[in-house]
């Protein structure tokens, strides 16, 4: 929180008081319909600020797994989800789904089915494994893409190079579609 209720601020000064940073060393970004006028990032993330500012990056609020207002007497009965559980709500914050409407998808991947059916072009990447996050319905969006925590491998094509182009060679009547599809992209 940055410009919040006083309450606010110190509730969360109270909760937070060993990790905390002072409000004069935030990053403040200004937000609309929340319970603080501006909120304050890192100082370290001034380049999220610029994005921010510049509407080239949306933060999510008050988004999670919760379907009704509970409180400590009714949470067991009201909630779909174990909300205490710290791994049972990493699985749920990746697909936000607690009515199971699209099972097997992700929150990120339904995201990004939603801007393709607006004709934005989309695309998502999962670094070094699987996340159930980026995974949207079948056939809508591009399968994400898995790069590894070092980052997307060399290839090394230096025993082919002289054979590249009589490889990608004009259709012949035995040459497959999946082939020249695999060529046309690789001579980009």
């Amino acid at each position: 929180p940055h410009t919040c209720p006083e309450s606010t601020y110190d509730s969360f000064m109270d909760i937070r008081a060993q990790v905390a940073i002072a409000k004069d060393n935030l990053l403040p970004i200004d937000a609309d319909n929340q319970v603080c006028s501006k909120f304050g990032l890192h100082p370290d993330f001034s380049d999220i600020q610029s994005l921010y500012n510049d509407n080239d990056l949306m933060f999510f609020a008050n988004t999670g797994v919760m379907t009704k207002p509970v409180d400590k007497s009714n949470y067991q009965v009201l909630t779909n989800t174990q909300l205490f559980a710290h791994n049972i709500q990493q699985q749920e914050s990746k697909r936000i789904d607690p009515y199971e409407r699209s099972s097997g998808t992700g929150v990120l991947g339904r995201m990004s089915d939603a801007l393709d059916g607006l004709g934005h072009n989309t695309g998502s990447f999962s670094v070094d494994r699987f996340s159930i996050a980026v995974v949207g319905l079948p056939g809508i969006s591009a399968a994400p893409m898995i790069v590894n925590n070092n980052g997307v491998p060399n290839i090394h094509l230096d025993e082919i190079e002289g054979m590249i182009g009589s490889l990608h060679n004009v259709t012949q009547p035995n040459s497959g579609f999946f082939g020249e599809t695999w060529s046309n992209e690789l001579m980009k």
